[in-house]
């Protein structure tokens, strides 16, 4: 009997060491990691509420088949996350949670962190694959292992994010990154969302966009008081109104347009009416955000650097028409440290414009907010004190405030007198329209199906004058589209020199190469 309690106490003993000894190689949590890259690269595990932080020149492997295959003969288990750095010093990190094996085999990793959390074992591992490995960066890694829900008080990267992916044309790796980002309160969910939207409305008129719009219009209420004024005040239809906005504007010298950064057709609003607003009369175009008018007013094709919004499509496509139409092009943007931003771009504005030349005539496109004539007890906005410092009463169409009501009307545009409108708020421009222009291109005779079985971004690029395939890191796409699994694009392209890209998630080039004729 006491030989067999000792057989059986030995074989349970054999079987947990079998099973310590034989662990998975890629832990079972590892689908729930989220990995948010900025400057630095924040790494989050909901499941096992771990976080940490790494620098952000490390591509971290997201595939489980993908690492299951790395790691298989790789003496190691429980792996959480893996990466390689992709700049000098290279060097590959290993993250395992509770490893069965109890040793590491000695001399494969040049750098080892064990420590226990709550129970929990966590151990780094590094090694170079240079000259010179970088100590001090797993040092400032594994010490940077946090046990809790979410990021701690005080690690707020979205905006790191924004800025990370403030000159790329990769918009479907911003988005899956900022989609990502654990939003702790409704202040942070709110701000995610703009951001969301913001990467989304450069991918075309797409699903996804459209879901994520109507979640950030749903905010807003709608008054039946105010679509039945405009029904009965103003004025409905694409040429109709195209055609009172350009005889409001024959007689003004300054002429200013608000757009709400995610809503495309605010642009196309513009470009429609930038020949006739040159013909008459009308010689500068001033835009928010653009980071220099020098180089653009000198010929320069618009690249990524060249302002933040400039990027999407339809911004391209607007500053492209004004170029060809020989518009000069303003950069009134405050500069960092200005203290009041409004005054500073209003100072600017006119410095570039009348300032220095009386007889200008000046069409501006701003943010939301910045065209108001009225504070309404809020912040002196950059139109009332341009009024008011400058003497120039700037003619104002405000594409923002009945944003929302983009739908309610049964036509593409609607303008009516502010005045006509009982809500006071309403009226601190001179205009309200209301534009629901469809930005989806025309079909044509180039046609691409998404063969990859996931969401990619489809990128068209006029390579004309392109000295390498790799261009595209610096240039807008001229044409950008997100198309699901199986999801098709058709668009007439205007000559032939185009080149394809497609990106994934992660910003992986899929295809590179030029458009065929007739694809």
């Amino acid at each position: 009997m006491r030989c067999r309690l000792s057989l059986f106490l030995s074989g349970i003993l054999a079987f947990l060491l079998a099973i310590s000894g034989c662990a998975p190689k890629v832990h079972r949590a590892f689908e729930s990691n989220r990995y948010l890259s900025g400057f630095s690269t924040y790494l989050v595990n909901e499941d096992l509420g771990t976080y940490f932080r790494s620098p952000g020149d490390i591509d971290y492997t997201r595939n489980r088949a993908e690492l299951e295959a790395y790691v298989g003969e790789i003496p190691v288990n429980g792996v959480l996350f893996h990466g390689r750095s992709n700049m000098k010093p290279l060097y590959e990190l290993f993250v395992l949670v509770n490893p069965g094996r109890r040793t590491i085999e000695p001399g494969l990793f040049e750098y080892r962190f064990d420590t226990v959390v709550r129970g929990r074992r966590y151990v780094f591992l590094g090694r170079g694959m240079d000259d010179r490995f970088p100590e001090s960066d797993f040092r400032y890694i594994s010490k940077s292992l946090t046990r809790g829900k979410g990021l701690p008080d005080g690690v707020a990267p979205l905006n790191d994010l924004m800025e990370r992916h403030a000159k790329s044309g990769k918009f479907l790796e911003a988005y899956t990154e900022i989609a990502g980002y654990p939003a702790s309160d409704r202040t942070d969910r709110g701000l995610q969302l703009q951001y969301e939207l913001t990467y989304l409305s450069m991918l075309g008129d797409n699903t996804l966009f459209r879901e994520k719009l109507k979640v950030w219009e749903d905010r807003y209420a709608l008054d039946e008081a105010v679509t039945l004024r405009i029904r009965e005040k103003g004025i409905r239809g694409k040429d109709r109104v195209l055609d009172s906005l350009l005889a409001l504007a024959a007689g003004q010298r300054l002429l200013m347009f608000s757009e709400n950064h995610f809503y495309p057709w605010h642009r196309i609003l513009v470009r429609e009416l930038l020949p006739a607003l040159k013909a008459e009369g009308y010689g500068y175009l001033a835009l928010e955000a653009l980071v220099t008018d020098s180089l653009l007013n000198q010929g320069m094709e618009p690249r990524l650097a060249t302002g933040f919004y400039t990027r999407e499509q339809q911004f391209n496509r607007l500053l492209q028409a004004a170029r060809e139409l020989g518009f000069e092009f303003v950069s009134y943007e405050a500069s960092e440290g200005q203290p009041d931003r409004e005054a500073a771009q209003a100072a600017n504005l006119y410095g570039k414009t009348f300032g220095r030349d009386p007889d200008a005539r000046v069409v501006v496109l701003a943010g939301i907010d910045h065209i108001y004539e009225e504070s309404d007890g809020e912040q002196i906005r950059m139109a009332q004190l341009f009024a008011e410092n400058y003497g120039i009463d700037p003619l104002t169409v405000s594409q923002t405030d009945l944003a929302h009501y983009r739908t309610q009307l049964g036509a593409d545009l609607a303008l009516i007198n502010a005045d006509s409108l009982i809500t006071r708020r309403y009226r601190r421009v001179d205009y309200q329209l209301v534009n629901n222009l469809d930005p989806t291109p025309a079909p044509g005779d180039f046609t691409y199906t998404n063969p990859f079985g996931k969401p990619v971004q489809l990128g068209l690029y006029d390579a004309r004058d392109w000295k390498t395939d790799l261009a595209f890191t610096f240039s807008v796409p001229q044409f950008s589209f997100l198309l699901a699994g199986g999801g098709n694009i058709s668009l007439d392209l205007p000559h032939p020199g185009f080149r394809l890209l497609v990106f994934d998630e992660v910003g992986r080039v899929l295809v590179n190469r030029p458009v065929n004729t007739g694809e």
